[in-house]
């Protein structure tokens, strides 16, 4: 009996393991689906950071385009995160006037928040 339930448990949490995996690809591959008030916090408190836009680099502005190793990456901040906790996984860099979120893992670019979006 012992042996059947470890059985089930472990089928049970590959299941999950498999589930989990496939949700990460697809936030990967379709960015991430962020609200136009969520994007709208976040771009004004990256704003508020100060940080400097990356200079000399050829990003392209597009979800899933490759973040160069030479473009800073930064953690967003707190007050960004306090009601969007998921965002914890990721980091940003700033290009031009957009925000560009980056997962630090893969270095590719997740969602893209423009300034003009933001009005």
């Amino acid at each position: 009996m012992n042996r059947i339930l470890r059985s089930s448990l472990r089928a049970g949490l590959a299941g999950l393991a498999m589930f989990a995996l496939t949700s990460m690809v697809t936030a990967q591959e379709d960015g991430i689906k962020l609200t136009d008030a969520q994007k709208s916090a976040i771009y004004q408190t990256v704003q508020a950071e100060g940080v400097k836009s990356a200079s000399g680099e050829d990003l392209r502005l597009s979800v899933g385009a490759p973040v160069p190793p030479s473009v800073q990456l930064y953690k967003l901040p707190d007050d960004a995160l306090a009601n969007i906790p998921v965002m914890r996984a990721y980091q940003y860099a700033v290009y031009a006037e957009d925000v560009l979120i980056v997962d630090p893992n893969n270095r590719r670019v997740v969602e893209v928040i423009r300034k003009m979006e933001t009005k």
